[in-house]
């Protein structure tokens, strides 16, 4: 006979099939509570985190310096961190009240987008109209003069930035306007990943945050390229070491020999060999012969004698293989 389950029994049921199932940890198996993987993100590898800093920290310390030069005031960029996060969970971390600006980059045909804390935009408007910059900000937003006011200094930081990404990817960054929070939000998918990379500023006594946001076309052909540069990049020695080890080389001494080329000879012409005949051998008397140093062929030459002392003429210096090259390096 079938049973029927009351309301508190179907409730148990519901709590059990929602709650998960907590098994022991085997000697495969590490304790703790299990953490969804998600197949599209990826983390930065040392390597990459390493270029990507060392990149921007370069566009930190030259917008300081411009700026700085501009305002007659201290101004300081500093970088803080690069991330690799989605689009919806920096659209999290986003204060109410900053200053959003998009910037487009060719020939990639996609949008980077900028923002700036309203701490630090008011001492820079304040500056720029001829005030000492030591001002309260107002929580109120800025005007459209006050706007065009601060697009001075947005594109000396988009011209910086360009400045450091043209080398590596020959892009081109341009300033698109303002943008209102309600247009940030559908500028990117939720769910792709982007490049967040913070820096804080410094401007008399006011700190603020700066942040880069770029979408996974444009940070990903960034990484492309630093890992072919990664690859491509030649091992460096110092000069100092190259002279050392040239002045060890100088004073060492190598075995040397002039011969034939080789050339094929048939077993029966060997068997045949005996006293008073003679081997002939495919090398033309007028040709040059090999002059090998430590085994290695360096010089053809021409064998010539001067009384008892057997030398060569030198003709030609015969291209070093890439083994020999790292070898005496």
């Amino acid at each position: 006979m079938e049973r029927t389950l009351n309301q508190d029994e179907i409730a148990r049921l519901g709590n059990a099939r929602s709650s998960p199932v907590k098994t022991p940890a085997t000697n495969h198996e590490l304790p703790g509570d299990p953490v969804p993987f998600v197949f599209t993100r990826g983390g930065l590898t040392p390597h990459q985190l390493g270029a990507i800093n060392q990149l921007h920290e370069t566009f930190a310390g030259q917008l300081t310096q411009r700026i700085s030069a501009s305002l007659r005031a201290m101004f300081e960029v500093t970088l803080v961190t690069v991330d690799q996060l989605p689009f919806t969970e920096f659209l999290q971390q986003m204060p109410e009240r900053s200053y959003l600006a998009s910037i487009h980059v060719q020939p990639i045909e996609a949008t980077v987008l900028l923002e700036l804390d309203l701490q630090v935009t008011w001492p820079i408007i304040d500056l720029l109209m001829g005030g000492e910059g030591k001002i309260q900000p107002p929580s109120r937003d800025l005007s459209e003069i006050e706007d065009l006011i601060l697009q001075n200094v947005i594109h000396v930081m988009i011209q910086e930035l360009e400045g450091v990404w043209k080398n590596l990817l020959g892009v081109k960054f341009g300033f698109d306007g303002r943008q209102p929070p309600q247009e940030v939000v559908r500028m990117l998918p939720p769910n792709e990943d982007i490049l967040a990379i913070r820096f804080e500023v410094h401007i008399l006594d006011h700190r603020g945050g700066l942040i880069f946001c770029f979408p996974a076309s444009v940070s990903n052909a960034l990484l492309r390229k630093l890992a072919h540069q990664s690859v491509s990049r030649k091992r460096q020695v110092p000069a100092e070491i190259l002279a050392t080890r040239r002045r060890q080389v100088e004073g060492g001494r190598f075995g040397v020999e002039m011969k034939l080329p080789e050339m094929s000879l048939s077993a029966q012409e060997l068997l045949d060999l005996r006293p008073g005949r003679t081997l002939v051998l495919a090398h033309r008397v007028e040709e040059p012969v090999l002059i090998t140093v430590a085994d290695r062929p360096m010089y053809s030459a021409y064998p010539v004698r001067v009384g008892g002392i057997r030398a060569g003429i030198v003709e030609n210096r015969l291209p070093s293989t890439t083994e020999s090259a790292k070898e005496i390096l």
